[in-house]
Parts: structure tokens; C-alpha cells; sequence
């Protein structure tokens, strides 16, 4: 696993995610089933499908690496106050 290649694909999720706190919104670069994620911990969510397919078919990721991004990408979005 390299480490700075998924942390620049974390980046590059993180980027492309649109936070709108007006509508209390978050839209995401993934189709996933869920579209907000202030009404319960966002730590809990588990990782979708749609997540896991995107990570593999754009940027080549095996499912150990996807949990990685995945884990990686909550706690960016968390520390950036995007949560």
C-alpha cells in the first residue's frame, strides 16, 4: 500500500466534496446512499458499495486500500470542521 498515493486520493475526495450549510447538505464525488451526514455520528456510517466501486474503477484501489481512503476521508472531513 502507498501511502502517499492514498492519502492524495483522500485529498482529492475530500476536494470535490460540497459542503452547504444552508441546506445542511453534503454532496458527494460517489453516489452513496446517504447525502447528510449531521444527523447521527458520521463515524458510524459504514462504507457503501458505490464508495468501494468508484475507489476501485477510478483510482485502481484494492478493498484494503478502499477501507483505508475511507477511514482516512471521515476523519479529514472531521478535522477540516466539514462534520
Amino acid at each position: 500500500m502507498d501511502e502517499k498515493f492514498l492519502n492524495k486520493v483522500v485529498e482529492q475526495i475530500v476536494s470535490e466534496t460540497i459542503v452547504d450549510l444552508d441546506k445542511d447538505m453534503i454532496t458527494y464525488p460517489v453516489k452513496l446512499s446517504i447525502q447528510v451526514f449531521y444527523e447521527t455520528p458520521f463515524a458510524s456510517y459504514p462504507m457503501s458499495t458505490d464508495f468501494v466501486v468508484h475507489c476501485e474503477g477510478v483510482y485502481g484501489l484494492n478493498y484494503i486500500e478502499v477501507k483505508y481512503v475511507w477511514w482516512k476521508y471521515k476523519k479529514t472531513m472531521r478535522s477540516e470542521g466539514k462534520l
